[in-house]
């Protein structure tokens, strides 16, 4: 009797050994899928990011064609009527004088 109870017992053993083993095995196995779920997500967001930074940068250099010197005048001189004065046209005003003490 004593012979079976050890070997029970280190059967017991070594099936408390394999349940701890695939325990671990299991919590590894999960850890490495967040992992790699965190990683796909990062990437995404890089992604995004790369395509948002493309659409700023596509952004910026319009918004440096419409403000440039050249398309003012022109959308001036074809939708107001304007043009650049000529010397004639311009003329200078004095500066207001202030008063002594007063807050400029």
């Amino acid at each position: 009797m004593a012979a079976r109870r050890r070997r029970s017992t280190g059967v017991l053993r070594l099936a408390l050994a394999f349940a701890l083993l695939m325990a671990a095995l299991s919590v590894v196995v999960w850890r490495q899928s967040r992992a790699l779920e965190a990683v796909r997500a990062l990437e995404k967001a890089r992604d995004e990011r790369a395509v948002a930074e493309a659409a700023r940068t596509e952004l910026e250099a319009r918004i440096q064609r419409l403000e440039s010197r050249g398309r003012v005048v022109a959308e001036a001189e074809r939708r107001l009527g304007m043009h650049v004065p000529t010397g004639e046209e311009i003329v200078i005003l004095p500066a207001p004088r202030h008063p002594e003490g007063a807050a400029r």
